[in-house]
């Protein structure tokens, strides 16, 4: 498992230099970016912070991935159905009968995403114990609190960039 964990370790020092050589450059990173460099932070954190055994530790890279791409699609999915719903708006003559089935997708995907997020975390705790499942939560809530932090910062610094004259 010590080749898992210099796996993990690899693409996190991997992500956070290209980061870095990124903001170098005065290029933005863009939230999936930025979603994938604290993903890469999280796996990184799990077995110090957790205290998980080899096993455990193997188990959570597949689920916490797992968690991740859940939350990633039910992202995309929303915005592209929100996307439709500003273009609908936008148009003058956009019906009801056309922002009603936009609207009810956008339920759907909630409801959907709420099932499978639930069935993430079930994943996640059946390999846990009381006390891991209680600091995966505090970290998960830490690092939700520096990817705010992160997409505030990247967020300015990409309205700092001067723009060109019109």
């Amino acid at each position: 498992m010590n080749g898992l964990r210099k796996c993990v370790l690899s693409v996190v020092l991997i992500s956070f230099a290209v980061f870095a050589a990124a903001q170098e450059r005065g290029v933005g990173a863009n939230r999936e970016e930025v979603e994938g460099m604290m993903d890469a932070y999280i796996l990184s954190k799990l077995q110090e912070s957790l205290d998980l055994t080899d096993e455990q530790f193997g188990r959570m890279v597949v689920a916490q991935k797992k968690l991740q791409d859940t939350r990633s699609e039910y992202r995309r999915a929303r915005m592209s159905v929100l996307r439709r719903l500003r273009q609908a708006l936008r148009r003058d003559d956009a019906e009801d009968s056309e922002l009603e089935p936009l609207l009810g997708e956008l339920e759907s995907l909630k409801g959907g995403f709420i099932v499978n997020e639930k069935a993430r975390y079930a994943d996640i705790d059946a390999i846990l114990d009381i006390r891991q499942r209680a600091r995966y939560r505090i970290l998960e809530t830490e690092i939700q609190r520096r990817l705010q932090q992160l997409m505030r910062r990247v967020r300015g610094q990409k309205n700092e960039r001067p723009r060109p004259f019109s």
